[in-house]
């Protein structure tokens, strides 16, 4: 089992990986020695780039070992790769497409959730004047989201009458700043039977000219109030089950924002995340399988995955 993802420290407390196959660092298998540059892996432009880098490294490693098989970090690049037979744990490309799509995502999980009150504008029809008066604010700050985007990638906070780096012919969803928000992430497995919920943790996020992500406590999670801390888990089991009934299998997360003692959806990652490695180090640590093993379970032996969310989830 090969691993093809973004930097070492993802993955540095498992053994489930033969060898790693990433975009940062100076290994052998890394895009940042291979063509001596870095790439933005959260811009979706780079996506067709990131696909050829792997499917390079794909051809190199078969030539030498041809029972290898591939895991991915974000399924959201075999829409470029033209050969993924030797990739496990996919879920279908049209699913992956919906779920990276943010306002769609809303929409789907609109009578599970509370969703932030949204409009949908062409770039173009971006102004303060014009967001001040669909939201009924004087001078107000407004989120400006791309359609598809990661860590942060594409999320622009507006504040006076700036000019933001907006791409013609896109739509963008706007909403209203949320001050002093708590992000939440919480990761979730599921398998044809089985769903697993791990604990949450607060997502820290730099506020610039755009809000970009920037850790994760998993430690301060726990200190939240016992019934928000329910309420995170109850919402993401609902979601988790919706995408159950549509086919999604394996790993994934879903971000929140908490105001007052508000919980609302902000959206789903259908993928590892960074904050993955410390599921992964406490797995490792407490005598369990991999996350990235777990992954592979909820696909392929659901009998023993559904055997493994009993003993964790208790």
């Amino acid at each position: 089992m090969y691993y093809l993802g973004l930097k070492k420290n993802t993955v540095k407390n498992s053994n489930f990986f033969e060898k790693l196959i990433l975009l940062k660092g100076d290994d052998e298998f890394s895009y940042e020695h291979m063509f001596g540059k870095d790439i933005d892996y959260n811009a979706m432009a780079n996506f067709n780039e990131i696909s050829r880098y792997f499917t390079i490294c794909i051809e190199k490693v078969k030539a030498k070992d041809k029972n290898a098989k591939f895991m991915l970090y974000n399924q959201a690049a075999v829409e470029f790769m033209n050969d993924t037979s030797d990739i496990v744990c996919l879920n279908d490309v049209e699913l992956i497409r919906l779920l990276n799509n943010k306002p769609r995502c809303r929409e789907l999980v609109s009578d599970v959730a509370n969703i932030l009150d949204y409009k949908f504008l062409k770039a173009g029809e971006i102004s303060l004047a014009k967001l001040d008066k669909l939201f009924g604010q004087k001078n107000g700050k407004y989120v400006v989201q791309q359609p598809i985007g990661f860590g942060g990638e594409g999320t622009f906070l507006l504040e006076g009458d700036i000019a933001l780096p907006l791409e013609k012919g896109i739509t963008y969803s706007v909403s209203k700043y949320v001050e002093n928000p708590l992000n939440i992430n919480n990761t979730f497995m599921i398998s044809d039977n089985d769903i697993l919920i791990f604990e949450g943790s607060i997502q820290i996020v730099k506020v610039e000219d755009q809000l970009r992500y920037d850790g994760f406590d998993y430690e301060g999670y726990k200190n939240l109030d016992k019934s928000m801390l329910k309420k995170v888990f109850e919402t993401t089991k609902e979601i988790a089950k919706k995408l159950q009934s549509m086919g999604y299998r394996g790993v994934g997360g879903i971000d929140y924002i908490i105001s007052g003692k508000k919980l609302f959806f902000m959206e789903i990652n259908p993928r590892f995340q960074v904050s993955s490695q410390e599921i992964d180090r406490r797995l490792v640590e407490s005598g369990l399988p991999s996350i990235f093993e777990l992954n592979y379970l909820s696909f392929y032996d659901k009998k023993k995955f559904g055997e493994l969310v009993k003993k964790i989830q208790k």
